[in-house]
């Protein structure tokens, strides 16, 4: 039986509402942690961290994670070099809110050798990338190849390719996890903090619960 990884998209700076408190009450309901993905961009680099800082950091336990959440296919960050000054300017952003993000989830792009090398310079321990639907790629966390990101290789951060579920399409039943979509090796269950998904997020718990299967932060998924 596999494992659970809980991550929240936190990109509410420009939306108005933020439910990131909410998103707390229900996992503290059930003794689990959640992954805070935190927004970057290069065209707002703070909005988000500085919304966290102010408002939502001090409310959420240390025992859940903090990591980063970065666009690579706005358009800004089209070059290899563009993409790595991304991945360098949202660890510098983080850092000023006293925050040191070990995990990363990409999106907007595939990554490549430069970005897994960038990620890898800034510390960066584990990384979340579009899913894999090959065949032939590991499922769940595994060292990427260089030249083939979709292969086992020598990268020393781990990729996270596994079964991605949005909140927002689980149905009003609920989900089966034991033997359904979630008895993957490690499964990514997500939401944003833009919309209230925490009724959504105490069934798809409670099925873990009832399943024995056990919810991890990103970084900890490594050690299953």
């Amino acid at each position: 039986m596999g494992l659970v990884v809980i991550g929240v998209q936190c990109v509410s700076a420009n939306s108005g509402r933020c439910y990131a408190r909410e998103l707390v009450s229900a996992a503290e309901e059930f003794d689990v942690p959640l992954t805070w993905f935190i927004g970057v961009s290069s065209r707002d680099p703070m909005g988000n961290a500085n919304l966290y800082r102010n408002e939502y950091l001090h409310r959420i336990p240390s025992w859940h994670e903090i990591g980063l959440l970065l666009d690579l296919g706005n358009g800004v960050a089209s070059s290899g070099k563009a993409r790595a000054d991304l991945i360098r300017l949202g660890k510098e952003v983080l850092k000023q809110c006293h925050v040191k993000p070990t995990a990363c989830w990409v999106t907007g792009a595939e990554l490549d050798g430069g970005v897994i090398r960038a990620l890898e310079d800034v510390g960066m321990l584990v990384a979340i990338a579009p899913e894999l639907t090959d065949g032939g790629a590991p499922l769940g966390l595994f060292h990427p190849d260089y030249d083939v990101p979709a292969r086992t290789g020598s990268a020393k951060l781990y990729r996270l390719n596994a079964t991605q579920l949005d909140l927002a399409g689980v149905p009003e039943s609920g989900i089966a996890l034991s033997g359904g979509a979630l008895s993957d090796a490690c499964a990514l269950v997500w939401t944003r903090d833009d919309r209230d998904d925490s009724p959504v997020l105490r069934r798809v718990l409670n099925d873990a619960r009832e399943a024995g299967i056990p919810v991890r932060v990103a970084t900890a998924a490594i050690r299953g």
